[in-house]
């Protein structure tokens, strides 16, 4: 699955529905995240507007007035939706992963300004972490950073920054090194910088899929970039085979490896031969002048 978190600051605003869309489409997105959408009740002619015309479900949270408010939209040929939390500053959508069949749940984060309001958050947050079973990934804007190489042109304050750190260490949560931009938030006059937008994941989502990109993507109609998760495993092919020139300095490997090429069988095109499980005839490997398996493969 692919997760895209977004801090869009009206979804009403023109242009960034389309944007919205464009991103899910472009990346593969299975399941969306925004925060701050400044809508109550989203009408059935928006929604599809952000996702586009495949099949999708949804569930928010509405804004109080125009300030706040959270929309998650999921594939639900990726994603079987089971449960649903709603407060005022998470959305959280509990389901399996269809192709996976883990357990997850996915809370869409928009943390409180003020530090007071965050340190109760953090509280609610780690009630649910500590209620709900199956996989964690907390993704979404939280106001904070974690250290002071995370802002630029602003004040940092050490004990909020120590409040959200032991907050991430108590749930247990961990970071994918994230590539792409550095900062996540910009100053409308482009001179403060901040890393306030996240996706953290608990110890087991991490250990079933360690390879997984967290990139931030470019900022366009936001003055947050978006965060894109992606857990989908590429296959590059057979893994490349290194050959070393002290081979050649082996007694007998250079007849090894003819001997090998001459009886090697392959019925189809010569490209497709070099990555085929070719059918060996012949001399069996482990008794040509000694030579043992182990001097090949290193």
């Amino acid at each position: 699955m692919n997760f895209l978190s977004l801090k869009v600051r009206g979804i009403r605003s023109k242009g960034k529905a389309g944007w919205v869309k464009g991103l899910k489409s472009s990346h593969g997105v299975d399941f969306l995240a925004v925060q701050e959408s400044k809508i109550m009740d989203p009408s059935v002619w928006l929604l599809p507007k952000c996702w586009g015309n495949s099949t999708f479900l949804f569930d928010c949270v509405n804004s109080d007035g125009i300030a706040g408010g959270l929309i998650c939209w999921w594939d639900p040929s990726c994603f079987r939706q089971t449960g649903v939390i709603k407060s005022h500053h998470v959305l959280v959508i509990s389901g399996d992963m269809v192709h996976s069949g883990f357990h997850v749940n996915i809370a869409n984060v928009h943390a409180p300004n003020d530090a007071a309001g965050r340190r109760n958050f953090w509280n609610e947050l780690l009630f649910y972490r500590r209620s709900l079973f199956g996989l964690r990934i907390f993704l979404g804007d939280f106001n904070l950073v974690r250290s002071i190489d995370e802002r630029v042109n602003s004040d940092f304050l050490a004990q909020n920054a120590l409040s959200f750190n032991s907050f991430i260490a108590d749930a247990d949560l961990f970071e994918y090194n994230m590539c792409g931009h550095k900062y996540t938030y910009m100053s409308s006059n482009g001179e403060k910088l901040s890393k306030l937008d996240r996706s953290l994941v608990c110890n087991d989502f991490m250990s079933n899929w360690p390879s997984a990109e967290l990139t931030t993507l470019s900022r366009h109609l936001s003055d947050h970039c978006p965060l894109l998760l992606s857990i989908k495993n590429s296959d590059y092919g057979h893994i490349p085979f290194r050959f070393y020139d002290s081979w050649l300095q082996l007694p007998g490997f250079v007849d090894f490896v003819n001997s090998i090429a001459n009886n090697f069988v392959f019925d189809g095109p010569a490209d497709i031969a070099l990555a085929a499980d070719g059918q060996f005839v012949g001399q069996p490997l482990s008794g040509i002048n000694d030579i043992k398996i182990t001097h090949l493969i290193g």
